[in-house]
């Protein structure tokens, strides 16, 4: 079933699991991760079942770029995989930019729509990484090319109460 991107849907889940993240980031599991609703393993995916969930997506690569790359983006950070899941990112982020898939041509909103999601999965990927000005910059472009993504919003609210505040009374030196 290819997946209809005329109507961009979105899925969020959050990121519980993964023992790895907890050490890296106490915070992190409050983040949100988006994917394309109904694409090639998010079902997979949001049953648990991520290698499932990366065969799938896989296979769909070349026929639905961006969806398939989202998911295995989001495959792959449940299962600490950070290397392939900044490469789908990012590859999620390329297609994104292109405004195009295999057999649709989608508006620039959906454009903008798609690129904010893929941002705002490596703005959680930043914070993996500990690149935390980084991540705050990807969260808030995402925000800014789609101000109804509310992973996004939800992401950089996060982001910004967990920024490290300066004590009261303490001077900069």
């Amino acid at each position: 079933m290819i997946p209809n991107n005329a109507m961009l849907c979105c899925l969020t889940f959050f990121l519980v699991s993964a023992s790895l993240y907890a050490e890296q980031n106490s915070a992190l599991s409050d983040f949100k991760v988006s994917v394309y609703k109904d694409s090639p393993g998010v079902k997979s995916l949001l049953s648990g079942n991520h290698s499932e969930a990366i065969h799938l997506a896989s296979k769909w690569v070349r026929i639905d770029p961006f969806p398939s790359h989202m998911t295995l983006c989001a495959s792959n950070l449940k299962e600490a995989n950070i290397e392939q899941a900044e490469k789908h990112c990012h590859a999620a982020l390329r297609e994104s930019k292109k405004g195009q898939t295999s057999w649709l041509r989608p508006s620039r909103k959906q454009t903008r729509k798609q690129r904010a999601m893929a941002l705002s999965n490596l703005g959680i990927l930043a914070v993996l990484l500990g690149d935390e000005e980084k991540a705050t910059h990807r969260f808030r472009t995402a925000v800014s090319l789609d101000p109804d993504n509310q992973s996004a919003k939800y992401n950089l609210a996060v982001k910004e109460a967990n920024e490290p505040r300066m004590a009261q009374g303490q001077q900069i030196h």
